[in-house]
């Protein structure tokens, strides 16, 4: 997983080096991501545009996303 200054959110094989996919999911820079060990094929991320958003890679789509008063610089 990756999250760029684009807002887009990506994948990656870590074998090869490619990306398996990419997403634009904020509307501002990604600044924190976090995998959970219960759910992982659900990837947080948090951005300086105020939302933490919840990503299913089974389905690459949003499945939750969340505005909150200040930019997000950590998620766990």
């Amino acid at each position: 997983m990756s999250g760029g200054d684009d807002g887009s959110l990506r994948g990656w094989d870590l074998a090869t080096g490619t990306q398996i996919f990419s997403s634009v999911i904020h509307a501002a820079q990604i600044r924190s991501g976090a995998i959970g060990s219960a759910a992982p094929d659900v990837w947080m991320t948090g951005g300086y545009d105020k939302k933490v958003n919840a990503f299913d890679v089974r389905v690459k789509t949003l499945s939750y996303g969340m505005q909150l008063e200040d930019p997000v610089e950590s998620v766990m």
